[in-house]
C-alpha cells in the first residue's frame, strides 16, 4: 500500500504554478492522448503482423499509413502544439497569443485527421489534408509573431527552428508518409527539430544549464539549416547518401549539448526523471544519426523511423509531459522514480522494436510480452495524465468566473 501511494500520490519535487493567463496545453494534450491510443494500437497490431504472430490483413498498407499519420500528426503534433503555444512566450521571450486565436486549431486538426483517414473519396481526403495543414499553419503564424517580437538573442536558436518544425508538419499531410524515407525526413525536420528547441528550454530552466543565444545560437541555426537542406535533398532528390544529413544532425545535436553545457548540468542536477528523459532522447537522436552514417551497415530506413518515433519522441513526451502536467496541475502524474522506470522500460521496448525490424529471427514470446507491457504502461500513463489535465481545466485563472 505504501508503494502504491509513493507511485500514485508522491510528494511534489516542485511547486505548482499560479496561473497568470488562461492555460491552453490541456486542450491539445487531451487530443494527443486519444492519438496515442489509436496510433499505438495500430502500431502493436502491425508489429505482430510483421513478425508473423498474426496473419497480414488485407488492409495492411492502409493500417500502416494511418499509423504513421496518427503518430506524427496526431500524437507528436498535438503534444508539440500544446507545448509550443503554451510555453512559446517563455521559449523565445515573446508575448503569448490570445486564447481565441489558438484553441480553434484543436478541432480543425482532428476533423482533418478523420476526413483524410476514414474515407476513400479523393475530395474528402483533400479537404482533410487541408484542415491538417491549416491546423499547423495557424500556429506557425502565431509562433512567427512571437519570435519576431521576442528576444532577438533567442531568435535563431529557438524561434525560427520552431517555426520551421511546424511548417514541415503543415506540409506533411501532402507527403507520402508510408514511404520510410519521407517519414524520416518529416521526423527529423519536424518533431526532432522542435525537440531540440524544447530541450534547450528545459536544460536552461530546469537543469540550470546555459542559454544558447547570440553567436552560439546563430551557429546552431546554420548547422540546422544544413541538416534540413541535406535531409531534404537526400529524401526527394537523392543527391547524396544518408550519411551527409546524418553527420549534419550529429553535429547539430553536439552543438546543443555543448552550447547548453548539458553534461555538466545533469551532473550537478543529479539523477531525476527529467534528466533521464533528455539524456535518453539525445542518445536516441545520436544513435539514429550514427545509423545514417552507415554504422552498422545495411540498417533499413524503417528502423531509423521507429528509433526516432518510439525511441526518442515517445520517450520525450513521457518524461516532459509528466513533469509539465504535474507543474501545471499541482499534482504529479507518477513519482519521479516511477516516471524514470517507465522511461527505461519503454526505451527497452522501443529498442527491441527496432531490432525486430532488422532481424529475420524474432522471438514471438518477447514480442507478445513487449506489446502487453508497452500497452499497459501507456494506458496507465495516459489515464494519469488525463486526470491531471482535468485538474488543469478546472483550475482558476485571471478572468475565470468573472474574476
Amino acid at each position: 500500500m505504501k508503494l502504491f501511494d509513493n507511485i500514485f500520490n508522491p510528494k511534489q519535487s516542485f511547486s505548482p504554478m499560479n496561473y497568470t493567463r488562461r492555460p491552453i496545453l490541456h486542450h491539445f494534450w487531451a487530443g494527443g492522448l486519444v492519438a496515442m491510443v489509436l496510433g499505438f494500437s495500430l502500431g502493436f497490431l502491425l508489429w505482430m503482423m510483421q513478425t508473423g504472430i498474426m496473419d497480414v490483413a488485407e488492409g495492411y498498407q492502409s493500417f500502416r499509413l494511418w499509423h504513421v499519420r496518427i503518430q506524427i500528426l496526431g500524437f507528436a503534433g498535438s503534444f508539440l502544439l500544446g507545448f509550443a503555444l503554451q510555453a512559446g512566450p517563455h521559449v523565445v521571450g515573446g508575448t503569448p497569443p490570445p486564447f481565441r486565436h489558438v484553441i480553434p486549431h484543436v478541432p480543425i486538426l482532428w476533423i482533418g485527421l478523420l476526413l483524410s483517414s476514414i474515407t476513400t473519396s479523393a475530395t474528402m481526403v483533400t479537404v482533410g489534408n487541408a484542415c491538417i495543414t491549416l491546423a499547423f499553419v495557424g500556429p506557425v503564424v502565431l509562433l512567427l509573431k512571437i519570435t519576431l517580437n521576442g528576444d532577438p538573442q533567442l531568435r535563431f536558436a529557438r524561434g525560427i527552428p520552431l517555426v520551421i518544425a511546424f511548417l514541415v508538419l503543415a506540409a506533411a499531410p501532402w507527403l507520402d508518409l508510408a514511404n520510410s524515407e519521407t517519414a524520416l525526413f518529416v521526423l527529423w525536420c519536424g518533431p526532432i527539430t522542435a525537440a531540440l528547441v524544447a530541450g534547450q528550454q528545459l536544460i536552461h530552466n530546469v537543469l540550470h544549464g546555459k542559454k544558447l543565444s547570440g553567436k552560439l545560437g546563430l551557429t546552431l541555426f546554420i548547422l540546422l539549416c544544413l541538416a534540413w537542406l541535406t535531409t531534404a535533398m537526400a529524401t526527394f532528390a537523392h543527391l547524396w547518401p544518408w550519411s551527409i544529413p546524418g553527420l549534419a544532425w550529429l553535429v547539430s545535436l553536439s552543438m546543443v549539448i555543448w552550447g547548453t553545457q548539458f553534461i555538466p548540468a545533469i551532473k550537478q542536477f543529479g539523477f531525476a526523471a527529467i534528466s533521464l528523459t533528455l539524456s535518453t532522447g539525445f542518445l536516441g537522436i545520436a544513435v539514429t544519426a550514427i545509423m545514417m552514417l552507415g554504422w552498422p551497415e545495411g540498417i533499413p530506413v524503417d528502423s531509423m523511423v521507429h528509433l526516432l518515433g518510439a525511441g526518442v519522441i515517445t520517450v520525450l513526451i513521457l518524461g516532459i509531459v509528466s513533469r509539465v502536467t504535474g507543474f501545471f496541475s499541482g499534482g504529479a502524474v507518477f513519482s519521479d522514480a516511477a516516471v524514470s522506470g517507465a522511461i527505461l522500460i519503454w526505451s527497452a521496448i522501443a529498442t527491441f522494436r527496432v531490432i525486430t525490424s532488422m532481424s529475420s529471427h524474432v522471438n514471438d514470446g518477447l514480442v507478445i510480452i513487449s506489446v502487453g507491457l508497452g500497452g499497459t504502461l501507456l494506458t496507465l500513463w495516459g489515464i494519469r495524465v488525463a486526470w491531471r489535465l482535468r485538474t488543469i481545466s478546472q483550475a482558476p485563472y485571471p478572468g475565470k468566473n468573472g474574476a
